[in-house]
């Protein structure tokens, strides 16, 4: 094979070996830390009553999709919830609501990653003053 028969036949290869590699994926393809989350879990306080649940709805990606209360028969459900969700090692954090007034849960996630236990505080922003109220301890269990 000739030098120029050589050089066309790699040139040949390597652009049908690149041209081949532009599917696979480049980067990080791990799912976030927050997938942890995926399904639906209860919200457990100190007060909580048997009359009353509050459930919150992640999807594949840890992002907070739905939150549900459930009063006696009758279920409320917000499709379109505004939160932030994080999670750095068995630490979760879920803040509902927006930067003015808010929910924030912070808690422990167990080995099994099925339960986090921590506590509850609302939190308000009025007049340019932020006011915090802890609601005590709280709990997350997966359903």
């Amino acid at each position: 094979m000739g030098r120029w028969k050589k050089s066309m036949c790699c040139w040949g290869l390597g652009l049908v070996l690149t041209a081949g590699c532009g599917s696979l994926p480049i980067g990080n393809t791990d799912p976030p830390a927050e997938s942890i989350l995926e399904g639906t879990w209860k919200v457990i306080t100190e007060d909580d009553t048997e009359l009353t649940s509050l459930f919150w709805v992640f999807d594949e990606s840890g992002d907070l999709v739905e939150i549900r209360y459930v009063v006696g028969d009758a279920t409320i459900t917000d499709s379109k919830p505004l939160g932030d969700t994080t999670v750095e090692g068995n630490i979760v954090k879920v803040q509902v609501g927006g930067d003015n007034a808010n929910s924030l849960f912070e808690g422990t996630l167990n080995e099994a990653n099925t339960e986090s236990v921590g506590k509850l505080t609302l939190n308000w922003t009025f007049l340019n003053t932020r006011v915090s109220i802890d609601q005590g301890a709280a709990r997350i269990v997966k359903q």
